[in-house]
């Protein structure tokens, strides 16, 4: 038996649960061991690599056997991986001659059944030679969560083209969060070519499980065996999938299957509760701070502002998702010694906190992606990835998130979450919540550009904006402005700008103007133009003005025909005002525009001013957060229509001089004149994006792959 061990020792491991509050346990270092195929184990026998098969191969690999069987124990669960694949060119060799699997120590451990080469019909057999090395794998590490997981990684000897790879694991979970229960996610189709899939589920008698298919075909009809309940489910040869972007988180384009023993949303809130039950003590000088808050602010929405603003901005986020510490929160008094906690920690340390205040507070669990569609899932702790707080304030509740950070607005004026439903964790819940408010504190973004055009000064250009974020807008903004220098941000938006117009200087220095309370963001810029720059850039021939807020919001047209639902940018309004100044000169009003698809809308309209034009582009995307496939093709027409009218060219030697032309005023109803400027094709090169002090929140991009996982817990 080979046994490759970490360098980390027992001890260490004991003394960090011991901070966490949580029982420390003793646990062997981790390994994986080679051991014989488990008894309870359903034999499959690899299906032939045909042609057909081998030609839909992607990456020179073709996947001809995924078999998942799972069983259920009153302690935990055993999970069985067997991957069979064939290699069909030398692209595939890195892929299939390195087998890996992630276990988490705290509560898993993972075994190997066998690892045999077929080559020629001959097997040759791996398993004793193949050495593990066991890693730590931290995919997260940069948002600050640490969750213990390992990943074993073995490289295999003298693979071939031609060979084929098949190897069997276990992962052995045992935990007391949950006892007697399970649950499963799993997902469908893929983007490879598959032989055959196999899903055996087995059961011990008196468990009651449930599963339910959501955009999948995936059934179980039970079968009594002797240990319980068998479901199996196999299929031949599916095709593979064409993903798609844009798709909802929750419309699962891959098929998601849901499998649950818990019977009802008010079981996991009850099972919710008793983790979160404890010691909520608070430590002397925390206490002090929140009875001086309470003796300074009468008025509860200054004590849930004062509150808030205290955890998220002084306790830090730092998720150490070890062991239990995934699902059991730390304690309050724990939080504030260590300064820092994740998200179940900082929401249980903020309600303590607002109920010591006299404001009602709980904890509850939410899910960042799909969240909308909770009341189409089965229970599960499993849907849920994150903790929020529920507030009552004045009557109303409020949905807030302590992880935020550099949030703006007091009381009812903070930006609730946005997340779709939440359960809160309190023993009499007995069902999901919607989560309301956030359409009232979405906010807006508002540009003002003005240029000034005297082509006999020696500025001949000038230019200024100005930005405002409201609510949400602000708070997004307010924390990425945190994460740079004012220099950087100024050096950011004047590259920007240069793209149009180059030999741009900035005029003043960058003003940031950011009111926390109203919550609201203001950005003033102002650049020059000298006149070598300006001749040598030819702006007098040609002055591009660009819509940039309005632009990249709603998704791309797709080539091929749309089959899945599609996303769209909710709550979202950005307004961008453009007034050109040109001295001696008569432009041309541009035409007026107004489209909309379903709920969204977008308009230009121009206005003549003394010396110029002012244009106003605005998008409004409304509340609905997709459509189906059949109506995506409304959406992309608004979007093209979009990037057709947001860049203009005005070509000022063109335009007649005021001494010579009648003053233009905004067109009448069938009035036609000469335009002196035209819609900037989308054609031409891809312009610079928005820096990051601009840009503004756009469409969520979903995976367009699904690739078949190396074996893993579910």
């Amino acid at each position: 038996m080979s046994f490759l061990l970490l360098t980390s020792g027992v001890a260490a491991g004991a003394a960090q649960a011991a901070d966490d509050g949580h029982a420390a346990k003793t646990a062997s270092a981790p390994v994986v061991a080679i051991e014989a195929e488990p008894v309870w184990i359903r034999e499959r026998t690899i299906p032939e690599a045909t042609k057909a098969r081998v030609a839909n191969a992607q990456s020179g690999i073709a996947f001809l056997l995924l078999d998942e069987q799972h069983r259920t124990r009153a302690d935990g669960h055993d999970d069985w991986f067997r991957t069979a694949t064939k290699v069909t060119d030398r692209s595939g060799l890195e892929s299939a001659g390195q087998l890996a699997l992630s276990f988490d120590p705290a509560f898993e451990t993972a075994g190997i059944a066998f690892i045999h080469l077929i080559r020629d019909g001959k097997i040759i057999d791996l398993t004793q030679d193949t050495k593990f090395r066991i890693v730590e794998r931290e995919d997260s590490l940069k948002d600050g969560i640490v969750t213990g997981t390992l990943k074993a990684i073995a490289n295999l000897r003298d693979v071939r083209v031609g060979d084929v790879v098949d190897y069997a694991t276990t992962i052995y979970t045992r935990t007391a969060l949950w006892p007697g229960h399970a649950f499963y996610h799993l997902s469908q189709r893929f983007s490879d070519a598959l032989a055959t899939r196999a899903l055996r589920f087995v059961w011990p008698a008196g468990t009651t499980p449930r599963f339910k298919a959501l955009n999948s075909d995936v059934a179980f009809p039970p079968r009594k065996i002797a240990a319980g309940t068998e479901w199996e489910w196999i299929v031949t040869d599916p095709p593979a999938m064409r993903g798609e972007e844009d798709v909802p988180p929750g419309m699962f384009q891959w098929g998601r299957v849901d499998i649950s023993t818990m019977k009802d949303w008010a079981e996991l809130a009850r099972w919710a509760t008793a983790l979160y039950q404890g010691d909520e003590s608070l430590p002397g000088a925390f206490a002090a701070r929140l009875d001086a808050i309470a003796k300074a602010s009468p008025a509860p929405a200054d004590r849930l502002t004062a509150a808030v603003r205290f955890v998220q901005d002084n306790i830090r986020y730092v998720g150490e998702e070890l062991g239990e510490g995934s699902y059991v929160p730390r304690r309050p008094a724990i939080v504030l010694a260590r300064g820092y906690g994740d998200c179940k920690d900082k929401s249980l340390l903020l309600a303590v906190a607002l109920r010591r205040l006299g404001i009602d507070a709980v904890p509850a669990l939410v899910s960042t992606t799909g969240g909308k569609r909770l009341p189409d899932r089965l229970p599960s702790p499993l849907v849920f990835d994150h903790v929020i707080v529920r507030v009552v304030i004045d009557g109303k509740v409020l949905w807030l998130d302590p992880t935020g950070t550099h949030r703006g607005g007091t009381g009812r004026g903070i930006v609730p979450s946005d997340l779709g439903y939440a359960l809160p964790i309190r023993a009499e819940q007995t069902a999901l919540e919607h989560i309301d408010g956030y359409g009232d504190r979405a906010g807006r973004v508002t540009v003002l550009e003005q240029f000034a055009v005297d082509e006999t000064a020696d500025i001949p250009l000038r230019l200024h904006v100005e930005t405002r974020f409201t609510d949400a807008r602000a708070d997004t903004m307010r924390a990425r402005w945190a994460n740079g220098s004012a220099k950087a941000i100024s050096d950011a938006n004047l590259e920007f700008y240069h793209d149009r117009f180059p030999g741009l200087v900035e005029s003043k220095t960058l003003e940031l103007i950011d009111d926390r309370d109203r919550n609201v963001l203001t950005l003033n810029e102002n650049y020059t133009m000298p006149r070598d720059a300006f001749g040598k850039a030819g702006i007098p021939a040609k002055l591009t003005t660009r819509a940039y807020i309005v632009q990249n919001v709603l998704p791309a047209r797709q080539s091929s025909p749309r089959m899945q639902p599609l996303a769209l940018p909710t709550d979202l309004a950005n307004d961008q005002a453009i007034e050109l100044r040109v001295k001696d000169r008569v432009l041309t009003p541009l035409d007026d525009l107004d489209a909309r698809a379903g709920a969204m809308t977008f308009s230009r309209k121009t206005t003549a001013l003394p010396d110029g034009l002012r244009v106003i582009y605005r998008l409004d995307t409304g509340t609905r957060d997709a459509v189906p496939a059949s109506a995506a093709a409304e959406v992309y027409a608004l979007s093209d229509q979009i990037k057709d009218n947001a860049g203009i060219e005005f070509y000022l030697e063109k335009s007649p001089h005021t001494a010579f032309a009648p003053r233009v005023s905004t067109p009448r109803p069938g009035h036609r004149s000469r335009p002196t400027w035209k819609r900037r094709s989308r054609s031409r090169r891809r312009t610079n994006s928005p820096p990051i002090s601009k840009r503004w929140h756009c469409c969520r991009r979903r995976p367009a792959r699904c690739r078949i996982p190396p074996p893993q817990p579910v």
